[in-house]
């Protein structure tokens, strides 16, 4: 059996499913690393509001 012909198949909802899935596991740990390093630059900049 040809590559084509699986992803023609019954397999194809299988095959687009577990894509699915992983480009949106994939989505949010991008997004978790962005808001963590986000966190991270306003804990190391220098405030304002701290009175020295």
């Amino acid at each position: 059996m040809d590559s084509m012909h699986f992803l023609l198949s019954g397999h194809a909802g299988y095959v687009a499913g577990a894509f699915v899935v992983a480009f949106a596991a994939l989505g949010i740990e991008l997004a978790l690393l962005a808001r963590r390093a986000r966190a991270a630059r306003q804990l190391a900049a220098p405030r304002d509001d701290i009175p020295r």
